[in-house]
């Protein structure tokens, strides 16, 4: 699960590895929660957020995940 702030009322996006995961619209709280799956090895992700004109803001810091998937 990635959780983060944003403005009330935008649409988060988050990609990993530079390819959509998912979306939601961020809450009244100015906040936001998106459930995405893990890739075996590296993750990285970034959201970015779109305000009603479809106009994206800056994108948040990327954070890099790993994942070792063990059978």
């Amino acid at each position: 699960e990635i959780t983060g702030t944003c403005p009330a009322g935008t649409l988060v996006e988050i990609f990993r590895n530079d390819i959509f995961a998912g979306s939601t619209i961020c809450d009244d709280a100015g906040k936001y929660s998106v459930t995405v799956d893990l890739l075996s090895g590296g993750n990285t992700f970034v959201a970015r957020v779109y305000d009603a004109l479809n106009q994206a803001g800056p994108d948040s810091k990327s954070v890099t995940v790993h994942f070792d998937f063990i059978a």
